[in-house]
C-alpha cells in the first residue's frame, strides 16, 4: 500500500490489520524518519514486527514491511537513488521455505520472487510509451504483473505485484480495496508454506468457583487431620517423609475434586485496544460512500468519501489517544508501573537473535560455546596477577565462624500460633508443586495447621530435610537482548 505518511495514520493502520489478520503488508511512502521509533512502535499490533528503511537524504519516501512474529525477516540490501527507493528482504517463512521480496526493484535469486510496490506506471494504459517498455522488459526477464484493477483513486494501476512467470505464488487475481492515501491497498494471497502459529497451553484452577464449606470439611475428616496432634510423633527420617507424602497426597487428591485443574490453549490474535462503536458506525459509512463512489465514478460521490475516509482517520486517533491519556493518567500513583508504561509505549520489544541453524543440537552447542568463552573472558579478567598490595588489602577477608562460640546446637519448636502468623504474613503466591493452592491453604489454616506445625518441628529436631521438599520448578529465561 502506499500510505502517504503512515505516521498520523497509525490508529488506522493497526485497526485495517487486526480486521483483515494480514500475515505480510508492504508500505510505500512511510515518511518515517530514523528517530520515529515511537510510531514504529505504534505501528506493530501484538504478534507482529516492522522492518523499514526511511529515506535519508530528503524528506518523504521510505519504504517497509509489516510482518508476522513467527516470521524471520533479514535484510539484504536497501537504499534509495534519484527517483525511488528500494528494499531487497530474505523472509523466513517456514523451515523449507523462503521467500525474497523487493520492493520497487528487480533481482533474480534462486528462492521464489516477489516484487511489489507504487511503481508510478500507468500500466492500464496502453497507449502510454513508457508503460509499454516497462511491460516488455518485464516480459524480456520472464516476470509477470498480476494487479489488473485500478489502484489509484483517479483510476489508474500504479500499484503492481511482480512474480517470475514459472513461480505459480498468486492464489488468486490481486484486488484493490482501502484506500489509505489517493492509493488504495491491494490484497492478494500467496501459495506458500508459512511457519504453523505458536499457540501456549496454559493449566490453572477455578479456585474461586470451589465450595470451601464441603472443602473445609473433606480435609477435617480425612486420615490426615483428624489425628490428634500428639500422634504426629516422628521419630526418624522415613515416618517424616511418610507424613510429608501423606501430606501431599491428601491435599492434592481433595484439590483436584473440588477445584480440578484445567488446560487451555492460548493464541496471540493482534486487538485494538481503543476499537470503539462510534469508529465501527464511521467505517460502515465510509464502505457505503466508496460503493457509491465506485459505482458512479462522480466527483461529488468522491468528495463524500474522501470526507468519510478523513473521518474515521480522525476518529481513530482521537481514541487512541484518549485511551493513551487514560493509560498513563492509571499509572500515576506507581513510579514502577508509569516507567513500565513509558518503555511500553515508545520503546520496541527486543527479541533473542540466534544465528540461523536448522540442526538444533548445532544451534544449543554453539548458545553453550558462547556463555563457555564468556565466562572464561571474566575470569581471565579477575586472576590479573599485577594488582597492587594496597588493592589486596583493600579486600576484606571471609569472617571466621568460632565453633566455641558460635555453634547452633538445637532449634526452638515454633507453635501453632507461630506457625499461623508466619504463613499470614508470607506472600500468596502459589507453585504448579503446591498440592493446595494458597489462597485456599490460609482459607482451610485451621483444620490443616497442626500438620505443618508437626512437619516444620520435626524437620527442625532431626536436621533432616524431606525428599519432596527438595523439588523445585524453573522457568529459565534470557533476561537481555544477546547478539551471538
Amino acid at each position: 500500500m502506499n500510505s502517504q505518511s503512515i505516521r498520523n495514520k497509525t490508529a488506522d493502520f493497526v485497526d485495517y490489520v487486526c480486521e483483515n489478520k494480514f500475515d505480510l503488508i508492504a508500505v510505500t511512502e512511510t515518511w518515517l524518519q530514523k528517530k520515529d521509533d515511537a510510531v514504529r512502535v505504534e505501528l506493530c499490533p501484538a504478534g507482529y514486527k516492522f522492518v523499514d528503511h526511511p529515506r535519508l537524504r530528503r524528506g518523504g519516501g521510505g519504504i517497509g514491511l509489516l510482518h508476522r512474529h513467527s516470521f524471520r525477516v533479514i535484510t539484504v540490501r536497501s537504499g534509495e537513488e534519484e527517483s525511488f527507493d528500494y528494499s531487497e528482504l530474505l523472509i523466513q517463512l517456514s523451515s523449507s521455505c523462503k521467500l525474497r521480496t523487493i520492493i520497487n526493484r528487480s533481482f533474480y535469486r534462486r528462492s521464489a520472487y516477489l516484487s511489489l510496490g507504487d511503481f508510478n506506471i500507468h500500466v492500464d494504459n496502453c497507449i502510454d510509451a513508457d508503460a509499454m517498455k516497462f511491460l516488455d522488459l518485464l516480459d524480456s526477464l520472464g516476470l509477470d504483473q498480476h494487479v489488473t484493477q485500478p489502484t489509484h483513486i483517479h483510476g489508474h494501476t500504479l500499484d503492481l505485484i511482480i512474480t517470475r512467470k514459472r513461480e505459480s505464488l498468486i492464489r488468486s487475481p490481486p484486488r484493490s480495496c482501502h484506500y489509505f492515501s489517493n492509493h488504495a491497498a491491494v490484497h492478494s494471497s500467496i501459495l506458500i508454506v508459512k511457519s504453523v502459529t505458536k499457540v501456549s497451553r496454559v493449566t490453572y484452577r477455578k479456585t474461586k468457583d470451589a465450595d470451601l464449606h464441603c472443602l473445609r470439611q473433606d480435609l477435617a475428616v480425612s486420615d490426615l487431620c483428624k489425628r490428634e496432634h500428639g500422634e504426629h510423633v516422628i521419630s526418624s527420617y522415613e515416618d517424616l517423609d511418610k507424613l510429608v507424602c501423606s501430606y501431599n497426597t491428601v491435599l492434592s487428591t481433595i484439590t483436584n475434586s473440588h477445584a480440578p485443574l484445567k488446560t487451555k490453549v492460548v493464541r496471540s490474535r493482534p486487538q485494538v485496544s481503543w476499537y470503539n462503536q462510534d469508529i465501527a458506525e464511521a467505517k460502515r459509512q465510509r464502505r457505503r460512500a466508496e460503493r457509491v463512489w465506485r459505482r458512479s465514478k462522480s466527483a461529488e460521490d468522491l468528495l463524500v468519501f474522501k470526507r468519510l475516509k478523513n473521518n474515521v482517520t480522525y476518529i481513530s486517533s482521537k481514541a487512541r489517544k484518549e485511551f493513551y491519556v487514560k493509560f498513563i493518567q492509571e499509572q500515576e500513583c506507581d513510579q514502577r508501573k508509569r516507567f513500565r508504561a513509558t518503555k511500553v509505549l515508545l520503546l520496541p520489544k527486543s527479541d533473542l537473535c540466534f544465528p540461523d541453524y536448522h540442526n538444533n543440537t548445532a544451534r544449543a552447542n554453539y548458545i553453550g560455546n558462547y556463555f563457555h568463552r564468556k565466562v572464561a573472558n571474566i575470569r581471565k579478567e579477575l586472576y590479573v596477577s599485577h594488582i597492587t598490595h594496597e588493592e589486596r588489602v583493600m579486600v576484606i577477608d571471609d569472617p571466621e565462624l568460632n565453633a566455641e562460640h558460635e555453634k547452633l546446637s538445637n532449634f526452638k519448636e515454633l507453635t501453632q500460633e507461630d506457625v499461623h502468623q508466619l504463613i499470614r504474613a508470607s506472600t500468596k503466591k502459589t507453585s504448579m508443586l503446591d498440592p493446595l493452592p494458597t489462597s485456599l491453604l490460609t482459607t482451610c489454616l485451621e483444620e490443616i495447621l497442626p500438620v505443618i506445625t508437626s512437619m516444620i518441628n520435626s524437620s527442625l529436631s532431626l536436621g533432616y530435610v524431606p525428599i519432596e521438599w527438595k523439588a523445585a520448578r524453573s522457568t529459565r529465561g534470557l533476561r537481555k537482548l544477546i547478539w551471538l
